[in-house]
């Protein structure tokens, strides 16, 4: 099986949402045991929105 990578799972979460904080994402991936650096997800968030 392969695994999710944080951009897919930013994507995912993101995807039925017009906004969102990135404290309700990092809740998320805590909930899911997906484990992330603050500052990737921050990376990923600005390149997604650029």
């Amino acid at each position: 099986m392969a695994s999710i990578t944080i951009k897919e799972s930013i994507i995912d979460y993101a995807r039925d949402k017009y906004y969102f904080h990135i404290n309700d994402l990092k809740k998320y991936f805590t909930e899911k045991g997906n484990k992330f650096e603050e500052d990737t997800l921050k990376k990923y968030l600005y390149l997604y929105n650029s």
